[in-house]
């Protein structure tokens, strides 16, 4: 969720969230989770399929979910491989663009 514990007026503390809208940091941690990490992407409908190197689809994961593309309706991570669910087909084509631009080319 993304929610952070931080020191309230009163002395006490209260959990607030992030403001809305990827920052310069979120984009930078997408580059360098998809340029170190990602190894391949596959399009399955409204799904994309992207592989990462053992242990890393987490991190990976988490990066495109903060980076808050208008595409994703949704994420499930495993050890390696992550589902991103799109609105559909056309959405997925252009989810898998971003990244190939992310990235440099192409996954």
């Amino acid at each position: 969720l993304g929610v952070v514990r931080v020191s309230g007026v009163d002395g006490g503390f209260r959990y607030v969230t992030p403001e809305a809208g990827a920052t310069l940091h979120d984009r930078r941690i997408l580059e360098r989770e998809l340029r170190d990490y990602l190894l391949s992407v596959k399009p399955a409908g409204n799904l994309l399929v992207l592989r990462t190197a053992a242990g890393h689809a987490q991190s990976v994961c988490e990066a495109v979910d903060r980076i808050g593309w208008e595409e994703v309706v949704g994420t499930i991570a495993g050890e390696n491989t992550i589902f991103v669910a799109t609105v559909g087909a056309a959405a997925a084509a252009t989810l898998e663009r971003r990244i190939a631009a992310v990235i440099g080319g192409g996954a």
